[in-house]
Formats: C-alpha cells, sequence, structure tokens
C-alpha cells in the first residue's frame, strides 16, 4: 500500500490546506440542491486516542476501537533477518503500542487489551491493530505485524480476545500471505506480510481486505482456516489498493484508496459476491477508506480526502467526506471536514461513525458521529 500520509505531507498540509474543500464527484448524479443539503449534526464522541482505525459496536451500548499505537515505542529492528519493505517506506521497527479501548457513549476510555504488536515505518506512520469486529460470541482483532514490519515472531494475524483480556492468535495471516501471491503486487511498493485493513464478521466467519498485494479473504476462526475469495489485483487495473470494507447481504462492498497522489474521481467501490466474482463497479470517488451500509440499499462511502480542483493531490486536513449512494443510484455528501479519517460504520443507533486523525500527528485521534 503506498502510504497516504508522511511526517512532511503531515507538517505541510496542516498549515497549508485547512482551508481545503471537497470536490463534488464529477459523475455523481441529482441536482447541485442535493449535494448541498444542509449537513447532519456532527459530535466528536472521544479523543485523544492513539491512531484510531477500525471499530465496532457492542452489545453493553460502548464502542471498542483498535488503536494502532504510537510512535515513540517501537525500536525492534529485523533488518538482514528477512526481507524488508522497500525504501523509502520501510524499514519498519517493532514494538507493542497498540490496544485496543472501550469507550462509553459519554467519551469515557478504557483499555481493553494493550502491548499488542505494532510498528513504525521510515516515515513516522504507525501500524499495529487496524481493526476490531465481533462475532456471535467473541472479540477479534485484526493485527498488522510480521518480520517485515520489526516482528521476528509475532506475524500479522487475527487474534481473538478472551474475556479476562488476554489473546490467542486463530490465523496467521503473514504465513498464508506469503504462500499465496496476488497475479500483480507492486514491486516498489511491496509489503512481505501484507497490509491488513478492514475486517467484518457475518455469521461464524470474518472477511478481511490487504490493501498492499490485493487481497480479499474470509477466515474461520474455529478452524484457522483462511480462503481467498478474490484477488483484487486481478479484478481491477492497475494498484488499486483496497481498504474499506462492508457486508451487504449476500455481496461484499470494497472500497479504492488508489496511489498517491490520487486522481479525483478515480476510486471505485466494487461489489463482490461470495464467490469473488465482480457483480458491479461504483465510480467517481477519491481515495476511499472506508465503506458501510445501511441494509436498506443505500451506501455510504467515506473519502478520506478529496481535492481542490481536477489536479491530483496528496491527504489534507479538513477535505474528508461521506458520500451517500442512494438505491436509486442518486448521490449527496452527507458530511465534510473530516481529517485523515480511515474507517466507517453504521451505529446501532442508525447514525454514522467515522474514526477521525487516524494519522497525522499522534493522541489526536477521534470518534465522530454523523447523525443522519
Amino acid at each position: 500500500m503506498q502510504r497516504f500520509l508522511t511526517a512532511a505531507i503531515v507538517a505541510v498540509t496542516l498549515t497549508a490546506c485547512d482551508s481545503a474543500r471537497p470536490t463534488a464527484l464529477s459523475d455523481a448524479p441529482g441536482t447541485d440542491a442535493e449535494r448541498s443539503a444542509t449537513r447532519p449534526t456532527q459530535t466528536v464522541i472521544a479523543s485523544g486516542l492513539e491512531y484510531p482505525r477500525g471499530f465496532v459496536f457492542g452489545r453493553d451500548g460502548a464502542i471498542y476501537v483498535a488503536e494502532a499505537g504510537t510512535p515513540w515505542g517501537n525500536e525492534t529492528s529485523t533488518v538482514g533477518q528477512c526481507p524488508q519493505v522497500p525504501a523509502p517506506v520501510g524499514p519498519s521497527h517493532g514494538g507493542f503500542t497498540s490496544r485496543v479501548s472501550r469507550i462509553t457513549m459519554t467519551g469515557d476510555r478504557t483499555t481493553v487489551v494493550d502491548h499488542l504488536p505494532s510498528a513504525r515505518n521510515a516515515f513516522g506512520d504507525v501500524e499495529g491493530a487496524a481493526d476490531i469486529t465481533l462475532d456471535e460470541h467473541r472479540m477479534y482483532v485484526l493485527i498488522v505485524a510480521g518480520c517485515a514490519h520489526g516482528h521476528a515472531h509475532e506475524p500479522s494475524s487475527v487474534l481473538r480476545v478472551r474475556e479476562n483480556g488476554s489473546w490467542e492468535m486463530v490465523a496467521d495471516l503473514s504465513t498464508w500471505v506469503k504462500a499465496h501471491p496476488t497475479a500483480h503486487p507492486e514491486a516498489d511498493d511491496f509489503e512481505p506480510d501484507g497490509d491488513w485493513y478492514n475486517m467484518a464478521a457475518k455469521g461464524n466467519v470474518l472477511y478481511l481486505v490487504e490493501a498492499n498485494q490485493g487481497n480479499l479473504v474470509v477466515v474461520k476462526p474455529e478452524s484457522h482456516d483462511i480462503k481467498r475469495v478474490a484477488d483484487v489485483s486481478a479484478t481491477e487495473n492497475g494498484h488499486v489498493v483496497p481498504t474499506g470494507l462492508s457486508v451487504a447481504h449476500d455481496d461484499l462492498l470494497v472500497g479504492e484508496l488508489t496511489p498517491f497522489p490520487s486522481v479525483p474521481g478515480s476510486a471505485n467501490v466494487i461489489r463482490y459476491e461470495r464467490n469473488g466474482h465482480v457483480e458491479e463497479r461504483l465510480h467517481g470517488f477519491t481515495a476511499i477508506t472506508g465503506v458501510a451500509n445501511d441494509g436498506h440499499g443505500n451506501i455510504y462511502v467515506l473519502e478520506s480526502f478529496t481535492c481542490p480542483s481536477a489536479t491530483p493531490c496528496f491527504p489534507s486536513p479538513g477535505s474528508g467526506t461521506i458520500v451517500r449512494v442512494r438505491r436509486d443510484g442518486t448521490r449527496d455528501v452527507v458530511a465534510t471536514g473530516f481529517s485523515f479519517p480511515t474507517a466507517l460504520r453504521m451505529g446501532p443507533d442508525h447514525a454514522l461513525y467515522v474514526a477521525n486523525f487516524s494519522y497525522g500527528p499522534p493522541n489526536m485521534g477521534q470518534i465522530v458521529r454523523v447523525g443522519l
């Protein structure tokens, strides 16, 4: 996955791009009035988080958040022990700064499990706990690790968290991805252990999307079985960088980030059947990092940033948007102003929730509620 945020980009964009405005979708149906309708209320539920990524709603009414960790505390190098992520992104240094937090709707945070594997790349970007989900009985955490991320003994994996805060590995993703190469990996931007981005539970199985090599897989935690649903590098053209994931009835919705600088309108939402067949593509988005649906045929797309003109651009704070694609195909922008968001979820209260400030300066992470 081409890193969509570096220390240099953060320094420039935080000072120079606060006024960046989102770009209307080039092929979005609907009138200008529809696209400029009154925006829903946005409320910060929690702040001060350590690079929040994916999150899930518990049956207790709380939000459980996977936090990638901190830039400091990642010092272990595996250079010389295994293939590394190519420069300038690599090499990475590993540590154990990642965690899962429980957040109440009043913003109170407690730690569920911490000291999970994390890594800091050469740009200072942090990876670790990438997502979290719940099946009917248990909590699962998606971890980005492995030897290429400074961890000789902790692979990229799916962990099952026990009630006492301990955990066990139910899927070794590093071993699997090395044994199952995709058709068209990007040689100059190759993550040997994968860049596992998003996860969703359906019944007793987990669906995962991997952004670097282009994988959509299904994991059966009880049997530790991992199986590819689709080779995204083969179904799509170029280095598309699949990120967002949402289960919609019998289909899987996958969003594309695309490499940087991002070309406005070049990212798609791909609808896969469970057998990996591409059913349709929704075109005309920019830098997708999250996808959600409401169960009524409406799809919500999180654009991590948008460009102020038709010229390709890099991430800029305040330019992230949520676009609604209605059942009839019309589109409208329902929320704007996000900074470096990475995850979008439909809440049990039928509001949308966003992980905001998921990259950039540390300890600024937020969970934002968007009322519809």
